[in-house]
């Protein structure tokens, strides 16, 4: 009874580390997602190390191609480091790498990354990863445009 009771009292802990996630869907009619509300929890830290905004792009055009620019704004709390990774998925699970990581770290001060991505693909479903490697830091702004090319 004794490690029953021990692991209830454990499972909020055992979720304290896992990524903290915010989702949001690009309206019909629409290719951008404008600046979202964050909060001073929205922070990756050793204890929560990643930070994912997921977004829903399925009532874009269907068959239409897409390039992406992506804006996202870091506020520096804790001598800070990050990882910041555009990924791409077309069924919404196993999501791709599009582009390379971009890295931030080392200084005191907020920074804005803008990540734009030129190569037309086919995705439905976007996630920004941000994936901490030293201190802490607040996501505090993070804007999508998706540009449709066509068939």
């Amino acid at each position: 009874m004794k490690k029953l009771f021990l692991l209830l009292l454990m499972i909020p802990f055992l979720f304290a580390a896992e990524a903290q996630q915010k989702k949001v869907e690009i309206p019909k009619g629409q290719t951008i997602i404008t600046p979202l509300v964050f909060s001073a929890g929205d922070t990756i830290s050793a204890t929560a190390t990643t930070y994912r905004v997921n977004v829903d792009a399925r009532r874009l055009a269907s068959g239409e191609g897409a390039r992406q620019d992506v804006l996202v704004k870091l506020d520096s709390i804790s001598t800070p480091g990050a990882t910041v990774q555009l990924r791409g998925s077309k069924f919404g699970n196993d999501f791709t790498n599009i582009g390379s990581a971009v890295t931030w770290g080392g200084t005191a001060a907020d920074t804005t990354i803008i990540i734009s991505n030129d190569t037309v693909n086919y995705y439905r479903w976007y996630d920004l990863l941000v994936t901490r490697t030293a201190g802490k830091a607040g996501v505090s702004d993070f804007q999508l445009k998706v540009w449709p090319v066509g068939k």
